[in-house]
């Protein structure tokens, strides 16, 4: 080898082009360095390849074009079209001229017999030493260019072997010129002056290059999409057409990524390790380092790179005019410069986009020729180009400048929206807030407003308005959340209301049509007829109409209907018969003829007997009319006694039918038996009857007779109940509330139940005509009443259609029998199965709470029982006594195991166990609190000073605090050091909250204190009781508050709110302790009355529960408007055991 160093790629590219002339002063020197370097040489070898079929394809290109050039001369190298050395080898095809030679062989142009086309025939040239290797590349060639189907890569019509053996192939020819040699015609490196910007016109010559170019691109992309890699683009393998059309071709070094370098046989041996294929100037870096595995569509996107720097600024983009090591540096390590700082009026786009492609690391490039195009396509677009997509502003500003008249619109308009928007959040902010105060104003006075109903209803139900009570607080219920404060005070004020006036159901009609109504024979259903003959049955069970039917051949001229108990039969009247229908079966099974009355024309008064198989009718003429359902025959004709004169006030059935009771205009009346047919007068004088006076109603064994009218002498209206059987009067009352309407006896005649004008149900002992109690709730007033068998259920009917069944004795409160002295205390065991009741005389004694039943008793005290107190695990029970001393007994076993006296302590007045059940804490007269560990007998803190004598003490739930009050004050302390915290107000009664944080302290002056502990918030005032609270206590869920007064009233709150909930009057005196159940069930008082009461606190949820669809239809509130559930209709309350 020389010591010459190499020359530069441009020196050989000279030698090579000169044909290595003498006259070249450097050629001698060069010639000797080449024979000496293999690396020079080869790369000689590929330029002059190169430069010779570009020169070929020229002089192919002039010649289709039909111009002369230097190159026609036989001394330029093209032989005519019969001068050609394989003229007859390709059969078929005849050559027309001789396009260029390369290195792997010859290409002609020729004409294909059998299509007569101009086509490019490339036949290979053999006789090398690297014929197997060439000869695998052309037919790699021709494989992978047949397998691309693309308008702007050259097509390959034919191929095959000469008779010699000569490969060749022929391909569509392209009349063109190479893309350096049309972008040189074109003058795309005349760009105009000015600032940087891109060119957008059409006819620019750089949008046209760029156009023409993005679509080498496609191409290129095309076979990419194939997986096949070009290897040797350059502007030479890129002929432009007269239209302006690119082709690809000379996929001679094309390479399939699907090929296997570790592959035996032909391919395997195309491109060896270390062997470089390409084009230099146009090489990819990691084509230089000679390593196929590197390459892929990557490597033709560099190219592509070098090929568009070169079109937008006129030169490579390395300079390779050193020597071809220092070439290699360049390319491999070196950053090409922008293109626009070569040539001016290029911007940073395009200098993006170019300096993507040229990129030494493929993966930083395009990963595709055909997402170069479409970047093109973008940048001539005017739209963001990818390569700066990851630019929020930029992409912004590329759309700006797109659109820059409509941005310059849209920038006004969205200001004008912007202080708009904001001008209108502003007002939009401000009346939200309005509105906001607004809704909270108008929420608060809604809440107001319901309170003020509620206590409006309560106090109308206190007055005895109970219709319009009930309305008021049915409304007030059914409109609110079940679990708002509003819906449960609105529930606690009806269940005061019927805790006072039981109506326990109201059937749902949804009609207001008169109707005649009876207890079915079992007393589960009432069957109803109205006067249009429809007979209803209602379960009373579930208050659902179970089934309904029309009475056979019932006018409109018949009468109103009379059913009695049993509901078998309907009796009706028309002017001219008397009808009796089976109600199970609606058919008519009477049919009697009335006589003519002419004193008493139309509707006929008549009597039905409680067996409802007679019915007496009364006639004008001096008889009356007996029609027996059983007979067909005429009715029995009864005439009148002399002494009675028609026509008759009154007639009907007494007792079970066995005569039959009349009274005359002059007040007489008599009785008729019909096993003689005599009648006897009623000696005792029937009151003034009036002008319309109320059925009189007898009891059911016919002794007893209440007759309304006015009372002589008092001349007052009332009732004189009558003794058929001794004849005489048994007692007689004033009526109040007008004159009476109806009455009914309870089957033992032991109660007489009334309906005055007034519309309120009376009841009555007939042992001595005292008041039992009052039913209100009815708009109109009763025209039936009926009691059950037993006597504990009323039922009502009015002139509206509106039946309602009554309680007539409530079983709500259990009482205990009268003590000999005052009950002091109560309290219930854990599990609620036992209360205990502390007083006279001078023990505890335990009942069940269910019925009151005693169940055991603890006695040893000398004096009054005070106080008593439960252990949590329900083992002790703790007592304190006035004889000065307190006491802990096991509670099953009754035993006393200890005693804790203090000596001069005086009266001992409250007790209460700690929640671990180791201390017992006692208040006193003396003043003090005293603490006791009762397991060890012996006193561990004696807490005195206090203003007074103590009254109550209690320990809180979680055992943090110890509280005491009295008359004249009290104190907190902590209960583990015994710290005082704080001290309260004067209070005679103390309980705390479930939860520890709050209790409450009941004074003199009738308040109740809510004081928190956890927070420094002011203590509440309840106010509503109007003497002396002497008893406290939460329910255990926390949500109620139970307190008693001096003057025997218990007041329930709700505790979150403070609000009275309801007011119970259980005792006649004072009450001095309360106690609410585990369960929050049952209400046990007790006080000076000596007695225990013990009141079921979910009893009366069956009264709301049976009132309630009839109240929600009346009221027109439907189900979805409230959030009451329906399940509530069926729901009872579980009787007591």
């Amino acid at each position: 080898m020389s010591d010459r160093s190499c020359p530069t790629l441009e020196e050989l590219e000279r030698y090579c082009a000169t044909g290595r002339a003498a006259a070249d002063p450097g050629a001698e020197e060069l010639a000797s360095h080449l024979a000496g370097c293999a690396d020079c040489t080869a790369w000689c070898e590929r330029i002059s390849g190169n430069n010779t079929l570009l020169a070929h394809l020229k002089r192919g290109a002039e010649q289709a074009a039909g111009t002369d050039s230097p190159a026609d001369s036989p001394a330029g190298g093209r032989r005519a079209a019969g001068d050609h050395r394989f003229a007859d080898a390709v059969p078929g095809y005849r050559i027309l001229s001789d396009i260029g030679a390369g290195g792997q062989g010859v290409v002609y142009r020729a004409l294909q017999l059998a299509t007569k086309r101009t086509v490019a025939l490339k036949v290979m040239i053999g006789g090398s030493p690297n014929d197997a290797r060439r000869r695998a590349r052309f037919e790699r060639e021709v494989e992978l260019v047949a397998s691309l189907n693309h308008p702007n890569i050259v097509t390959i019509f034919d191929s095959g072997v000469t008779p010699e053996g000569r490969r060749y192939c022929a391909m569509e020819f392209i009349d063109g010129r190479p893309l350096d040699a049309w972008i040189a015609d074109c003058g795309s490196r005349r760009v105009e002056s000015g600032p940087p910007r891109p060119v957008r016109h059409p006819q620019s010559p750089v949008q046209r290059c760029l156009a023409l170019f993005a679509t080498v691109c496609e191409a290129v992309g095309a076979a990419h999409l194939r997986g096949i890699v070009h290897r040797d683009l350059k502007p030479a393998n890129l002929l432009v057409d007269d239209a302006g059309v690119p082709h690809v071709l000379d996929f001679g070094l094309a390479k399939a990524l699907s090929d296997d370098p570790l592959a035996s046989g032909p391919a395997a041996a195309m491109t060896v390790s270390g062997e470089f294929m390409g084009t230099f100037a146009y090489a990819a870096p990691e084509q230089l380092r000679g390593r196929p595995e590197l390459i892929d569509v990557r490597t033709d996107v560099y190219s592509l790179g070098v090929m568009l720097f070169e079109l937008l600024s006129g030169r490579r983009p390395y300079p390779l005019g050193e020597s071809i090591s220092e070439a290699v540096r360049a390319i491999s390590e070196v950053h090409p410069p922008r293109p626009s700082s070569v040539q001016r009026g290029l911007d940073d786009e395009l200098d993006t986009i170019v300096l993507k492609a040229l990129s030494k690391e493929p993966e930083r490039r395009y990963q595709s020729a055909g997402d170069l195009a479409r970047d093109l396509r973008r940048y001539l677009a005017g739209e963001p180009i990818d390569a700066k997509r990851d630019s929020a502003w930029y992409v912004l500003r590329k759309s700006a400048q797109k659109h820059r008249t409509a941005v310059i619109a849209a920038a006004a308009a969205g200001a004008l929206i912007l202080v708009f928007a904001v001008s209108m959040a502003l007002l939009a902010r401000r009346v939200d807030l309005q509105r906001q105060r607004a809704d909270e104003n108008a929420q608060r006075l809604a809440l107001t407003l319901s309170d003020s109903i509620i206590e409006r209803g309560r106090l109308m139900t206190e007055t005895g308005n109970i219709p319009l009570a009930e309305s008021l607080l049915w409304r007030e219920y059914l409109t609110h959340a079940a679990e708002t404060p509003i819906a449960r005070r609105a529930r606690w004020a009806l269940w005061e209301l019927y805790s006072q006036h039981p109506c326990l159901a109201t059937l749902p009609r949804g009609s207001n049509q008169r109707a005649a109504a009876a207890w079915s024979e079992d007393e589960s259903e009432i069957v109803l007829v109205t006067r249009t003959g429809r007979v209803e049955r209602w379960s009373i069970a579930t208050l659902a109409r179970s089934r309904s039917l029309q009475l056979e051949d019932h006018g409109d001229r018949t009468g109103a209907p009379t059913v009695v108990r049993g509901a078998e039969f309907a009796w009706a009247a028309t002017e001219t018969q008397l009808r009796a229908w089976n109600l199970a079966t609606g058919e008519l099974s009477y049919r009697g003829d009335l006589s003519d009355d002419p004193l008493r024309p139309g509707l006929r008064r008549f009597d039905v007997s409680p067996d409802s198989t007679r019915a007496v009718v009364v006639i004008g003429t001096p008889r009356i009319e007996i029609h027996d359902r059983r007979e067909s025959g005429a009715a029995a004709s009864v005439p009148l006694p002399d002494w009675l004169n028609a026509p008759l006030r009154y007639v009907g059935f007494l007792g079970a039918g066995r005569s039959i009771l009349a009274v005359d205009q002059a007040y007489r009346a008599g009785l008729w038996d019909p096993l003689d047919g005599v009648w006897r007068e009623v000696s005792p004088a029937f009151p003034q009857l009036g002008i319309a006076p109320g059925k009189p109603a007898t009891s059911s064994d016919g002794r007893l007779i209440a007759v309304p009218g006015e009372l002589i002498p008092r001349k007052a209206g009332g009732i004189r109940l009558i003794d058929i059987v001794e004849q005489r009067v048994v007692c007689e009352f004033v009526l109040r509330g007008g004159g009476l309407q109806v009455s009914a006896f309870s089957l033992d005649a032991g109660l007489l139940a009334t309906c005055t004008g007034d519309r309120i149900i009376r009841l009555y002992r007939t042992a001595d005509c005292s008041p039992l109690r009052e039913l209100a709730g009815n708009w109109n007033w009763a025209d039936a009443l009926s009691f059950d068998r037993s006597g504990d259920r009323l039922m009502s009917t009015t002139p509206s259609g509106v039946v309602k069944l009554w309680e007539v004795s409530p079983a709500a409160t259990v009482r205990t029998a009268e003590q000999p002295m005052s009950l002091m205390a109560l309290a219930f065991t854990p599990d609620g199965r036992e209360l205990l009741c502390s007083g006279a005389p001078n023990r505890v004694f335990a009942i069940d709470p269910r019925h009151g039943a005693p169940v055991r008793s603890y006695a040893g005290h000398a004096a009054e029982v005070s106080g008593v107190a439960v252990s949590r695990d329900g083992r002790y029970v703790a007592s304190a006594s006035y004889d000065g001393s307190a006491r802990v007994w096991e509670r099953e076993s009754v035993r006393d195991v200890c005693e804790l006296r203090t000596a001069e302590s005086g009266k001992c007045n409250d007790v209460a166990i700690s929640p671990d059940d180791q201390r017992i804490a006692v208040a006193s007269d003396d003043r003090a609190v005293r603490v006791w560990n009762w397991r060890q007998g012996r006193c561990t803190a004696e807490l005195g000073g206090q203003a007074g004598r103590l009254a109550a003490v209690r320990f809180s739930p979680d055992g943090r605090w110890l509280a005491c009050a009295g008359p004249f004050g009290g104190t907190v302390w902590d209960a583990e050091t015994l710290a005082p915290r704080l001290t309260t107000v004067a209070a005679r009664a103390l309980a705390f909250h479930p939860d520890s944080r709050e209790f409450a302290s009941g004074s003199d002056d009738g308040a109740i204190t809510l004081t928190r502990l956890d927070a420094g918030q002011p203590p509440r005032r309840l106010e509503a009781h109007q003497q002396s609270v002497f008893a406290l206590a939460y329910s255990p869920d926390g949500a109620l508050l139970a307190s008693g007064d001096r003057g025997g009233v218990v007041m329930l709150w709700d505790a979150a709110t403070g609000r009275n909930l309801a007011k119970i009057s259980q005792h006649s005196e004072m009450i001095l302790s309360v106690a609410i159940s585990p369960d929050s069930r049952y209400l046990a008082t007790c006080g000076a009355d000596r007695t225990v009461a013990i009141l079921d606190l979910s009893y009366f949820e069956r009264h709301i529960a049976g009132n309630l669809k009839y109240q929600r239809a009346r009221l027109d509130v439907p189900p979805d408007a409230t959030r009451v559930p329906d399940e509530r209709l069926d729901s009872r309350s579980e009787p007591r055991p």
